[in-house]
């Protein structure tokens, strides 16, 4: 099994923070590729973060209404794949 690490998006030179909005899901869910897996926000935009590969979802490492900077992992995938 692979673990695939699921992190907070880098928008920009000009985005910092990402707001943890919300989760889709909960851990130990299975998922395929492209499943929305949280809501993150940011000063400019509301976007789903989505599943990268098919298979289990780990630990939800932050907690929603939580402030993370980018490349913070937020969870992983274990996959097959």
């Amino acid at each position: 099994m692979a673990r695939i690490d699921v992190t907070a998006p880098w928008y920009g030179m000009t985005e910092s923070d990402s707001y943890i909005q919300t989760w889709l899901v909960e851990a130990g869910a299975t998922v395929r590729a492209g499943t929305p897996l949280l809501v993150v926000e940011t000063t400019k935009a509301e976007t789903e973060i989505e599943s990268p590969a098919d298979g289990i979802v780990g630990e939800l490492l932050v907690a929603a209404d939580s402030e993370v900077p980018p490349g913070t992992v937020l969870t992983w995938i274990e996959s097959e794949s």
